[in-house]
């Protein structure tokens, strides 16, 4: 949480120590969640001081052009949902293609195992076949029918 006084400074509770508005956009950059309150009154600041960080930056450059800003301002956050919508769509759309690239090689697993079974109980079929047919030959060179109590 940062608190900003009457002399417009600010304050990083956690941190403890006086940051600028260039200190506060490298913390957000970073990962972290800003929270600007009036040490006064307690009212949130935190859309005021982020909208100054977007317009004065790092280093005095700001982090839009000006003409970013304005077409913010001039259309709100209608631009901000829309822009929110389309990347949303295209997130969708990444995942629902990687679930597929994903599932079609597991499904052609699955099917490969099924084959090596089937192709599997085939060869113990034709092992059995051949087997018999070899019996029945020797018998039939023994003098028999091959059929037990024909001797």
């Amino acid at each position: 949480m940062i608190k900003r006084y009457d002399n417009r400074k600010l304050y990083d509770l956690e941190g403890k120590r006086y940051v600028r508005l260039s200190d506060l956009a490298e913390m957000i950059q970073g990962g972290a969640e800003v929270t600007v309150v009036d040490n006064a009154t307690g009212a949130d600041l935190t859309a005021e001081t982020l909208a100054k960080v977007l317009s004065e930056g790092k280093e005095g450059r700001p982090l839009l052009p000006g003409r970013s800003l304005h077409d913010l301002v001039r259309w709100g956050g209608g631009i901000l949902g829309a822009g929110k919508g389309q990347v949303e769509q295209w997130i969708e759309g990444l995942v629902s293609a990687g679930v597929e690239r994903v599932a079609r090689p597991r499904e052609m697993q699955r099917e490969l195992v099924e084959l090596r079974e089937r192709v599997a109980a085939l060869e113990a079929l034709v092992k059995q076949l051949e087997e018999e047919k070899h019996d029945g030959r020797n018998n039939d060179r023994d003098g028999g029918s091959g059929r037990p109590g024909d001797d």
